[in-house]
C-alpha cells in the first residue's frame, strides 16, 4: 500500500489517536487531585502530553520547508506480527508465566524483519526477561507467575 505523507505527520498523527485514547478511556475513572492522584489521574495526563506531542510534530511536519521523508509503504506483515505477538504475550502471561510469556512476545515480532539472526533473538529474549522480572516482579511486587501455572503447583 503505498501514501505519501511525511513520516512525522504519521507520527504526529499516532501520538494523537493514542494519547486521545488515553485520555478518553481515563474518564471513567476517578480523577483526584495533583497531591491525591486518583487512577485516571496519571492515564489522563498522560494522554494530554501524547496527543500535544502529536499536535506539535504533525503541525511541525507540515511547515517545515526541509526535505520531507515519505512514507513510501506500510508493511502489513510487519504491523501484523507485532499486533499479534502483543496480543498473545496479553494472553499467555497468566497460564505459562513471564518468562514464557515474553520469549514468545520477543519471537513472534521478530518475524516482523527479514534476517532473523535467531542468536540474537534468544539474547534479546533473555535479556529482556532478566529485566522485566527483576523490575515488575521483584521490585514493584506484581502478582505476576514467573513459570507456568503446570510447574508452580
Amino acid at each position: 500500500m503505498n501514501i505519501n505523507l511525511k513520516k512525522d505527520t504519521v507520527a504526529g498523527l499516532v501520538y494523537l489517536l493514542v494519547g486521545g485514547i488515553f485520555a478518553a478511556g481515563s474518564m471513567s475513572y476517578e480523577y483526584g487531585t495533583a497531591q491525591r492522584m486518583g487512577p485516571g489521574y496519571f492515564p489522563f495526563w498522560l494522554g494530554v502530553v501524547l496527543a500535544g506531542v502529536g499536535v506539535l510534530l504533525a503541525i511541525k511536519s507540515l511547515s517545515s520547508s526541509e526535505d520531507p521523508d515519505y512514507v513510501r509503504e506500510v508493511s502489513v506483515r510487519n504491523l501484523a506480527a507485532i499486533t499479534i505477538a502483543v496480543v498473545i504475550f496479553g494472553l499467555t502471561l497468566e497460564s505459562l508465566g513471564a518468562i514464557l510469556a515474553i520469549f514468545l512476545l520477543v519471537v513472534i515480532s521478530s518475524l516482523a524483519t527479514s534476517g532473523i539472526k535467531w542468536k540474537y533473538v534468544a539474547i534479546n529474549a533473555t535479556i529482556l526477561s532478566i529485566l522485566c522480572i527483576s523490575i515488575f516482579i521483584f521490585g514493584l511486587k506484581l502478582p505476576i507467575p514467573i513459570l507456568p501455572a503446570f510447574l508452580s503447583s
